[in-house]
């Protein structure tokens, strides 16, 4: 059986793994908002905005909102700890990421 120095090295490991992905998530997460900054400016500057463009923006819009959303859900997934894990201490409740995507789901985004 491994040592205890080696069990916690591999698990400090792991945690140096995922605080460089979650740096990552939140760089992927910044552009689909920069994105979503630039397409809103791009419309800002026309005196009216015809049904086409509007259509074409919103639509780039869901887009990045849904990617985020998605982002999001996936990380929370990471995190799910299993029912039968030591860990867990018996909380069987789902994440407050997942409660939202369902509100989002529910009622058809925060856009739409």
């Amino acid at each position: 059986m491994a040592s205890h120095d080696a069990l916690r090295r591999s698990l400090k490991y792991k945690l140096k793994l995922i605080l460089s992905e979650n740096k990552i998530l939140i760089q992927t997460i910044e552009e689909h908002v920069k994105r979503a900054e630039a397409i809103y400016r791009d419309t800002e500057s026309l005196e009216k905005i015809p049904t086409s463009v509007f259509k074409t923006a919103m639509s780039r819009l869901e887009t990045a909102y849904s990617a985020c959303i998605k982002l999001i859900l996936l990380a929370s997934d990471l995190f799910e700890s299993d029912k039968s894990s030591p860990l867990n201490n018996g909380d069987t409740s789902r994440s407050s990421s997942h409660k939202m995507a369902d509100s989002v789901a529910t009622t058809g985004g925060m856009l739409g």
